[in-house]
């Protein structure tokens, strides 16, 4: 598979059909001589969006980018095996058997292979739920129309399902570095680029080190929901953690459609780990503990954090309630980001200790998920618990 079909491939995966009508236009015209041109990029942007709309339509498809004076051009087919923990989409690009045969040998010549190339399901990041998964065939036909005219996804309008398709996973030296325990180096390096990460070579190794920041998160969560009342606390909420939204790609695109891009890290989180609220207190209340407050991890769902942008056209994410009024003494405002902000990670205004979002995560993790309590002042008992539950957080 040359560099060209790899691009083709990529594509697939984002649901990019700006991104995969000009891969086409490419391989058009290294085989066929199709000349480049903004009337055949246009047309062949059109054909990908109508191939994309009808695999998330029917994941078992055949298709035909047409060629002019030629049938049937260059051709593809996609399969599905559901079999599995993670079902397998396979993706065939071809030439079909009554092609002359000059277009054959160019074919190999370039370093196409039509060998079927398969794609894990969680690979792919469809616009919208496919309709063997429940979506709804008149939305996707939508999409499809307004896809057709705009391009489609997009590293600007679709920032983040874009920056999805180019993760490489294990394969990034950052996420390998990150998986060693250089968690705080790498992520400083990530950041220190700035917004130029959206145009690097390196944005999808950023965005795997985000998403693997946010896996550690969760994994870290679930366990302090379990275990911090063995320290004392009491929570408030009788459900915690609450899973990300079926539908949280689609709320990150219709925000960066409209403003802009998003940190990579807070879309991550949503796209990963979803809210957590673990407001509470120590029972019996131990002021020593709690001093003016332990300032509980709290991070809201994707609905509220993304209303303020939707509905009321300002231009900030509300992430969590404030110290304040997380410790019983409600106020107005709260801990946000402002947007757009194409950066991997930014600022969260409002919060104290004038940090980040990903480091503001890292110093909760370093104090059982409630920053401002002084765990020495915990009884022998519960220090131990304390002592022991650090122990098995994971490092982000």
């Amino acid at each position: 598979m040359n560099a060209n079909q790899e691009e083709f491939v990529a594509s697939f995966r984002a649901f990019d059909s700006a991104r995969m009508g000009e891969a086409v236009c490419v391989m058009l015209n290294q085989i066929f001589g199709e000349p480049l041109g903004q009337t055949l990029t246009r047309e062949m942007h059109k054909e990908s969006a109508a191939f994309l709309a009808g695999f998330m339509k029917d994941h078992s498809q055949s298709y035909c980018f047409p060629v002019k004076d030629l049938w049937p051009g260059l051709r593809y087919q996609t399969s599905y095996d559901e079999r599995g923990a993670d079902p397998q989409v396979y993706l065939k690009l071809f030439l079909a058997d009554e092609t002359p045969a000059k277009h054959h040998a160019l074919w190999s010549e370039h370093g196409y292979t039509s060998d079927p190339i398969a794609i894990g399901r969680t690979e792919l990041h469809p616009p919208l739920p496919f309709r063997w998964e429940g979506g709804d065939w008149q939305a996707i036909g939508t999409w499809e129309k307004s896809a057709a005219r705009s391009g489609g996804v997009t590293s600007e309008h679709d920032a983040y399902r874009y920056a999805l398709a180019q993760s490489r996973g294990a394969d990034s030296e950052w996420i390998r570095r990150y998986a060693e325990g250089e968690c705080e180096a790498v992520w400083t390096e990530i950041v220190a680029m700035g917004a130029e990460i959206r145009t690097s070579d390196k944005l999808g190794d950023a965005v795997a080190v985000a998403r693997e920041t946010m896996r550690r998160a969760r994994e870290n969560i679930l366990l302090l929901d379990q275990e911090l009342p063995k320290i004392g606390y009491k929570f408030q909420k009788r459900v915690r953690v609450k899973p990300p939204s079926d539908s949280v790609l689609t709320q990150i695109a219709k925000v960066e459609r409209k403003i802009g891009a998003l940190p990579l890290s807070i879309c991550a989180w949503y796209e990963i780990v979803g809210s957590v609220d673990f407001t509470g207190d120590f029972l019996p209340p131990n002021e020593w503990a709690c001093g003016i407050g332990v300032d509980p991890l709290v991070i809201f769902p994707s609905s509220a954090a993304f209303n303020v942008p939707l509905r009321h056209n300002i231009n900030v994410i509300n992430v969590a309630p404030d110290e304040n009024t997380k410790n019983g003494e409600p106020r107005e405002g709260g801990y946000y980001m402002d947007i757009p902000n194409a950066a991997a990670d930014g600022p969260l205004a409002e919060e104290w200790h004038e940090t980040n979002f990903v480091d503001y995560l890292r110093m909760c993790f370093r104090n059982a998920g409630l920053p401002t309590m002084n765990p020495d002042r915990l009884e022998p008992t519960q220090k131990a618990e304390f002592d022991k539950l650090m122990a098995k957080l994971l490092p982000i």
